[in-house]
This record gives structure tokens, C-alpha cells and sequence, in this order.
């Protein structure tokens, strides 16, 4: 790029993912290279693996999705806030959750030493509540978790209104393995994270991660 003389090319996620290159081959530019293979491949746990692919989603200003870990993957989400606020103390976090999972997520922000609130938004402090208190959440949000992403995107009402969330990056978590499997569940999913059905194999191959059950 610095080679074509380019001034700053702002790129769309579909862009960055590969699923979308219209414009770049226009350019005569390739896409980045994303590649978690030779750091996934160097580390043993799965647990150090997701939270590789969360490094390297956030680097890339990628939404990424997991499946799995269910009894873990609360602990490596408040870490990854822990350090967003450490790094950026101004840093606004909204973590929706289903009701049956915010008590065990309290648990784990209270464990982990992570700053929050159930009722409004602090910068500096996460804001766990639940999707049915979307309306008062208008303001632009440095990080947005979606547990069970699949779930609670369950009708088209409750997709836009998530959708409707302005971020700057997101981490989701998936109910089910199979979400993507069916058309309408995986339209709606992406259509929160700004994508369309077009993007749905890329956003699998590069943003997301499955790993085992617990």
C-alpha cells in the first residue's frame, strides 16, 4: 500500500475479512493477511487459543464469535475487559447477557476484579444487563459482549435492535454449535455484527472459534 503512494484506506470489515474485494481489486490491493494459525499452533490450551483469536480479532477490528467453554469463557471475556479498561480507563463496555447467566457472570466480574454495574453506564465499569433493557443504551460503545448471540437474536424485533448497538468492536458467544446452519438464526446473528449472509463463511473461517464442550 505505502508502495502506491495510498493515503489512509478506511476498510470495511467485509473488506478486511476477504469476504468482500470489489474495491480493493480495483486498487490492485490485497486484502490484510489474517493468520492465527502459527500462534494458535504454539499454545496448548483452548483457552489460551480463544483468547489468541480474540487478540487478533480485536487487532483487526473484527467481530469474533465462540462456541464452547461455557463454564470458562465468562473468566476470559472479564479479562479481556479488565485489560481494555486498564488500557483505556475511559473505555465504555456493555455485556448483554440472558437472565439464567448474569449471576454467574456478577460472580466472575466480582472474582476477577473487573468494575461493573447492573442499572447504568459508567465509563470505566462494565454494564451487564440484560437485551430487554436495549432502549437505554444510546451512546457509542468501545466494546459490546453478546452471550449466546444466537439466543437472544431469536426474532427479527430483538436482531435490529441489536444490530442498532454502535461499537467499535464485539465479542459474541453461540448457544448452539450448529447456529449457522440454519438461514434464518445465522441471518439475523449477522446482521447484528454488520454483515450479511454473503459474509457467512468467511466470518466462520477467519472471526470464529469452536471449541470443546463443558
Amino acid at each position: 500500500w505505502t508502495q502506491k503512494n495510498l493515503r489512509t484506506v478506511q476498510l470495511a470489515p467485509q473488506e478486511v475479512m476477504g469476504s468482500y474485494t470489489t474495491r480493493l481489486d480495483r486498487l490492485q490491493l490485497i486484502p490484510p493477511q489474517i493468520n492465527t494459525e502459527q500462534a494458535l499452533s504454539e499454545v496448548k490450551t483452548e483457552g489460551e487459543k480463544a483468547r489468541i483469536l480474540m487478540q487478533t480479532m480485536r487487532y483487526h477490528g473484527l467481530p469474533v464469535g465462540i462456541y464452547g467453554l461455557q463454564e470458562e469463557m465468562p473468566s476470559i471475556i472479564a479479562d479481556v475487559c479488565l485489560h481494555l479498561l486498564k488500557e483505556n480507563p475511559s473505555a465504555s463496555i456493555v455485556w448483554l447477557a440472558p437472565g439464567r447467566k448474569k449471576d454467574d457472570i456478577v460472580r466472575v466480574l466480582r472474582h476477577s476484579r473487573v468494575p461493573y454495574n447492573k442499572f447504568h453506564s459508567e465509563q470505566g465499569q462494565v454494564l451487564l444487563i440484560s437485551p430487554e433493557m436495549l432502549a437505554t443504551l444510546n451512546r457509542d460503545w468501545t466494546l459490546v459482549i453478546f452471550s449466546d448471540l444466537d439466543f437472544i437474536a431469536s426474532g427479527d424485533k430483538q436482531a435490529r435492535a441489536l444490530a442498532s448497538l454502535k461499537r467499535q468492536w464485539s465479542i459474541s458467544t453461540f448457544n448452539r454449535a450448529d447456529w449457522h446452519h440454519n438461514s434464518h438464526r445465522a441471518g439475523r446473528v449477522l446482521g447484528v455484527l454488520g454483515l450479511d449472509e454473503h459474509d457467512l463463511s468467511t466470518f466462520m473461517r477467519v472471526c470464529t472459534g469452536t471449541f470443546s464442550d463443558q
